[in-house]
């Protein structure tokens, strides 16, 4: 039997079933923030679409968007069916379509984009506070300086000085 995965196609909620061993979890901050940009950004699930098998509407790939779009009260979601997968390839498909293999170069995302921009679309950063503590009586103070870490390398780069020549 040949692999293919087709074109998407709008399909009714009401005919996909969420995978019950889908092996992701989500908080719920972090469902909320999903929902959220779904919500605000949908056309995205058009450029990822969930994946399904054809044959009995189970999602493989794309759970927690399908629970957020049904929570949102749409009616259709963008779906490519999958069809001809061995079970042993439909798990792989699974984890591979969560795992991530890259990480966030900080630097480079600070020159085109706010913190605030980031954190409304999912992206976790982690402030690592390096300003003068406001008790201490100091005649000539330093700026505030707010460091951003890269949880992955370590890179610090200054946010207060980015945020500064953004505006």
């Amino acid at each position: 039997m040949t692999t293919t995965i087709k074109p998407a196609e709008y399909v009714k909620l009401k005919d996909l079933k969420n995978s019950p061993n889908n092996p992701r979890s989500i908080t719920s901050d972090q469902f909320q923030k999903l929902t959220a940009s779904i919500e605000t950004f949908g056309k995205m699930l058009e450029e990822r679409p969930i994946l399904a098998r054809k044959s009995d509407g189970v999602i493989l790939c794309g759970n927690m968007r399908y629970l957020a779009a049904k929570k949102l009260g749409w009616a259709t979601i963008p779906v490519k069916w999958i069809e001809g997968y061995t079970a042993e390839q439909e798990r792989e498909l699974v984890v591979r379509d969560n795992v991530e293999f890259g990480d966030w170069d900080f630097d480079l995302l600070g020159i085109d984009y706010s913190i605030e921009e980031l954190e409304s679309w999912g992206v976790e950063i982690p402030n690592v506070g390096m300003g003068i503590d406001d008790s201490e009586e100091v005649e000539d103070k330093e700026p505030e300086i707010s460091l951003v870490k890269c949880p992955k390398c370590s890179t610090l780069f200054n946010a207060t000085e980015q945020k500064a020549r953004d505006e």
